[in-house]
């Protein structure tokens, strides 16, 4: 944890996250955020490969918490771009998702994405 509420992470050079892999990281998540509301910022640019139970298990859990207010993919290389992509494609989260080429960027929007999330879970 950068900073309140927002979470960045890298994935290791070229890691193929399968299903072990997605549970590990959210044990991680669940540690760090202890299920409150938070952004995301992954820097996928190492990833070379994301199996289906993987995404699918990331996808359910995301959704299951209700916390995640946004998550924010770093790519700087084609195959992650292609990765995060799918994802984005297949999986349709019920929370936003963006692919961003530059860090700062990324967190930027991360950062904006939290704190309307905040703002509107305050507000009820």
């Amino acid at each position: 944890m950068r900073e309140q509420g927002i979470l960045e992470a890298r994935v290791f050079p070229h890691c193929s996250i399968k299903l072990k892999e997605a549970k590990e990281f959210f044990d991680m998540v669940e540690l760090l955020t202890h299920r409150e509301t938070h952004a995301s910022i992954i820097d996928i640019s190492g990833i070379s490969g994301l199996d289906k139970e993987a995404r699918e298990f990331m996808i359910k859990e995301c959704d299951a918490w209700g916390t995640t207010a946004a998550v924010a993919f770093i790519s700087t290389s084609v195959v992650s771009r292609i990765i995060g992509n799918l994802f984005l494609t297949v999986s349709k989260p019920n929370y936003p998702v963006r692919i961003f080429t530059d860090s700062s960027r990324a967190r930027s929007w991360a950062t904006n994405q939290y704190r309307k999330r905040l703002s509107g879970v305050l507000d009820r």
